[in-house]
């Protein structure tokens, strides 16, 4: 495993790690937040998404009890994200860009991403 904790400001290693909404997640959320600083939330208020990521390569979006992150270049707005977050994971996924997809909700955390993400 590589050494989280030498990543140098915003450059360095860019990870990400997507947490389950459950309290046996807290030691790896313990364990990471000395690599990295927490970027997306359950709707429970455990951490769902932390890591080292560029500023500006994280969106999130909310569409009732289901919540939508992207990881990367996602060219819409968050409208727009919103909007697909509504008409399911599918319809995140065929946004435009190169980017990871996470959605988190009551069927549990789903993520994705594309050849070049």
């Amino acid at each position: 495993m590589p050494d989280l904790s030498r990543r140098g400001g915003r450059g360095g290693l860019h990870w990400w790690c997507a947490l389950p909404d459950a309290e046996a997640a807290a030691p790896a959320v313990h364990r990471l937040q000395g690599a990295g600083e927490v970027l997306a939330w359950h709707g429970s208020g455990r951490v769902w998404l932390i890591g080292h990521q560029p500023i500006g390569t994280v969106r999130t979006a909310e569409a009732g009890p289901v919540r939508v992150a992207v990881i990367g270049e996602c060219l819409v707005d968050v409208e727009r994200l919103v909007t697909a977050a509504r008409a399911g994971f599918a319809a995140v996924v065929a946004l435009p860009g190169s980017f990871h997809a996470l959605t988190t909700g009551p069927a549990g955390v789903v993520a994705a991403g594309d050849v070049a993400g």
